[in-house]
């Protein structure tokens, strides 16, 4: 996602109480600014054409933290007599933080932590920022469409809230958080492990995860389909892949070595936490073996990438 403002408003918190903002369940502490109350709102209609909160990703791209020309970071944020609170969240694209396009969830909690088990009072909104690629013989056009989600989900309780047996449906655009803990289950270490409702909590052998891959248990497409469900691939993304694996590697004995070492290595990054990281290298991974992009560094990588699948498929045996 590019560097923009978002501007939003939180009411029926509780009132003078300290509260903690997350994007993604990233603690995004360093670039918010607020106000107590809900004067700190604007709609973007109301601003000016020329307005700085406007061009985010022309003037404050380079941020590392919430401009001190715009009044910095609150370092405190507070909720007024009527638990209302307002501001300016700027989205960050650093090398340290940035995030994936998608739909993803600011959040305001009562707690430092990520948890919504531990936290008492809650404010979320979707934000979704979407894109288009569309791939010719050695040119990538890309676009982007913008849409800010304008609603609230908020929950405040007398008690720690716990939802284990509540039932709560995932928004639609949520990452799922199947054991209720706060986390998508893409970045939970613990995940939701052995819940059949979810494809995060299917084991790696699971049935349902392998939507045609054939050759074992094991998903045909384990990177792909991590991020089908966290929003970093599209289906097209995913189809293209399977088809040209498919075509490559499938039924040739160097090719089913291959794909078991990608399996093993996909499934380790998963474990880890690290899978999206691997994204934008997947996607053109794949796009140079289907000769849509060339050039000497992807090649390099893409023969890397290959012996080392080849040679770990050699030496793992799935179950």
């Amino acid at each position: 996602m590019r560097s923009r403002f978002i501007s939003f408003k939180a009411t029926g918190l509780r009132p003078n109480t300290q509260y903690f903002p997350f994007f993604d369940a990233v603690n995004v502490s360093e670039w918010v600014n607020t106000t107590t109350g809900v004067g700190g709102f604007v709609q973007y209609g109301s601003l000016a054409r020329d307005s700085v909160y406007l061009d985010a990703s022309n003037i404050y791209s380079s941020a590392t933290t919430y401009p001190a020309a715009l009044g910095g970071k609150t370092t405190k944020i507070l909720t007024d007599a009527n638990g209302s609170v307002s501001g300016y969240f700027l989205l960050p694209r650093t090398s340290a933080i940035s995030f994936k396009s998608g739909k993803k969830k600011f959040t305001l909690m009562d707690v430092s932590v990520h948890n919504k088990s531990n936290a008492t009072s809650i404010a979320s909104f979707i934000f979704e920022s979407a894109g288009i690629l569309q791939e010719v013989e050695n040119t990538v056009l890309e676009t982007e469409n913008i849409s800010v989600g304008s609603s609230s989900n908020v929950t405040t309780t007398e008690k720690t809230i716990n939802n284990t047996n509540t039932g709560s449906v995932v928004q639609e655009g949520e990452p799922p958080d199947v054991d209720n803990n706060g986390t998508p289950d893409h970045q939970d270490p613990v995940g939701s492990a052995g819940n059949p409702g979810s494809g995060y909590g299917k084991s790696p052998g699971h049935p349902s995860n392998n939507p045609g891959g054939g050759g074992g248990s094991e998903p045909s497409c384990v990177i792909a389909t991590h991020g089908i469900g966290t929003g970093g691939f599209s289906l097209l993304d995913k189809a293209k892949a399977e088809i040209w694996c498919e075509k490559t590697y499938h039924g040739k004995w160097y090719g089913e070595a291959f794909r078991r070492g990608y399996r093993h290595l996909g499934n380790r990054a998963i474990e880890q936490g690290n899978a999206h990281k691997h994204y934008s290298e997947f996607k053109e991974f794949v796009s140079y073996g289907r000769g849509i992009k060339k050039g000497f560094m992807l090649g390099l990588n893409y023969y890397f990438r290959t012996i080392q699948f080849f040679t770990v498929g050699l030496f793992v045996r799935e179950k």
